[in-house]
């Protein structure tokens, strides 16, 4: 059970009633992991109905023992006043204000005293604590936890959780974070998840026009990319960005990490940094380029292809 500091909540650790709302890129694999916990039942809510139908048909097809075990919500109302642990996974900021913390259409209203509250969505740390805070007046755990390792992280249940929030209703949330992520650190009080995924963030984006830039002028220098990319693996100068980044953009390889996506989060960065008092001249200038990329129509594309982008300028520079 959880020892709460306020509201007694008594957990059967067999007793997972989960909702999940959000079924996109990342929300979908997501959801589909949260059954491997024994014990649990699953309800999905997603703005566009036919979404969460057609994942919960998808699985009891392929499984139809899970016809008991999984359910689309008929409405945000009964998914909230049914489940024990409600998650999100949400692209925008205002989607996650609208289910953990506006009075009017948030799953506060119906919710269950000493309900945990998971939020995976990359949102600021101001929305984070106003969450918290909303949740904890209900007798209720909050929790910011963004995640990293993209669509793939999520179908192997290999993310990087990085969790804020109180500590004892944490302990119970852990088996169900231990089959969505490979590290789900506590990394302090309510926001501090939001702080950590700032930070990987900050370093995703500079690292991604730096890998964009070098592949750029490694090509124009007449290098040999393959031969590279092997040096730059064993390097200094090698990153995970560059591990993923380079092989896909060299072989033209789509992938569903959107620079729309990490020109959003930069944006959160960029008020962290201020908020902190902390000049980031590297963040400045690594936004900028992704911000003007998105502008240029690659907002739909993924973090790899910044280099075919600055390729594209640079050829329209020399003309």
């Amino acid at each position: 059970g959880i020892n709460a500091e306020y509201g007694a909540c008594i957990l059967s650790m067999s007793d997972y009633r989960l909702g999940f709302i959000g079924l996109g890129r990342i929300g979908k694999p997501m959801a589909s992991n949260c059954l491997k916990l024994k014990g649990a039942n699953l309800q999905v809510f997603n703005r566009t109905a036919s979404t969460a139908e057609s994942f919960v048909k998808e699985k009891i097809e392929k499984d139809p023992e899970l016809a008991n075990r999984l359910k689309v919500a008929e409405s945000l109302e009964s998914l909230s006043s049914s489940c024990n642990f409600i998650m999100a996974c949400l692209p925008e900021i205002e989607e996650s204000k609208k289910i953990f913390l506006y009075p009017e259409t948030s799953v506060l209203r119906h919710i269950q005293k000493g309900t945990i509250l998971l939020d995976f969505s990359t949102v600021d740390p101001k929305t984070s604590n106003m969450c918290y805070q909303a949740a904890k007046e209900k007798g209720c755990f909050f929790f910011d936890c963004p995640v990293s390792g993209g669509p793939l992280g999520a179908e192997q249940g290999t993310l990087s959780i990085m969790v804020g929030g109180d500590a004892s209703p944490y302990e119970a949330a852990i088996p169900l974070l231990q089959v969505l992520g490979s590290k789900i650190p506590l990394m302090g009080p309510s926001g501090s998840g939001t702080h950590a995924k700032a930070i990987n963030q900050l370093l995703t984006g500079i690292h991604t026009v730096a890998c964009g830039e070098a592949m750029l002028l490694a090509k124009e220098l007449g290098l040999n990319l393959d031969l590279l990319y092997d040096v730059l693996l064993v390097s200094f100068g090698g990153s995970n960005c560059i591990k993923r980044n380079w092989p896909m953009a060299a072989n033209d390889i789509k992938g569903e990490a959107l620079i729309r996506n990490i020109v959003k989060d930069l944006g959160i960065v960029t008020s962290v940094g201020e908020d902190a008092s902390v000049e980031l001249p590297l963040i400045s200038l690594a936004a900028k380029v992704l911000r003007d990329a998105k502008e240029s129509g690659f907002g739909l594309s993924d973090l790899a292809e910044i280099y075919r982008f600055l390729a594209e300028k640079n050829r329209t520079k020399k003309m």
